[in-house]
C-alpha cells in the first residue's frame, strides 16, 4: 500500500483468498506477480477500478486479461466507506481458450 492511499485490505480475508487461490491454482511467479500488482493497483480507487454488481451493492469483480488471453479475475467487497477497507473475498484464473 502507498502512502497516498488511504485504503486497506482486511489482512486475514486477503491472506486466505490469496492463499486458496495459490493452492487451487499452482500460479507460475509471473503471474503471482500481475496479481499482487493488481491488488496494489486496486487501493488506489476500489470504486472505480471494479465493476459493483447492480444486484448486490458493494460487491465489485474486477478483471484482467494478461498473457495470452488468460483472465484474472478479483472479487472484492467494500463494506464501509468511512473506514475504507477492502474485503477480498476470492480470486480466480481463467485460462485462455482456443
Amino acid at each position: 500500500m502507498t502512502a497516498a492511499s488511504s485504503w486497506r485490505y482486511s489482512r486475514p480475508q486477503l491472506n486466505r483468498a490469496l492463499d486458496r487461490w495459490l493452492i487451487e491454482t499452482a500460479p507460475g511467479h509471473q503471474l503471482q506477480d500481475l496479481v499482487d500488482q493488481a491488488l496494489m493497483d486496486l487501493l488506489a480507487d476500489p470504486l472505480a477500478l471494479g465493476r459493483e454488481d447492480p444486484d448486490n451493492p458493494g460487491i465489485f469483480v474486477r478483471t484482467l486479461l494478461v498473457g495470452s488471453g488468460t483472465r484474472v479475475g478479483l472479487l472484492y467487497v467494500v463494506r464501509d466507506l468511512d473506514a475504507r477497507e477492502i474485503t477480498l473475498i476470492a480470486v480466480w484464473t481463467e485460462p485462455a481458450v482456443g
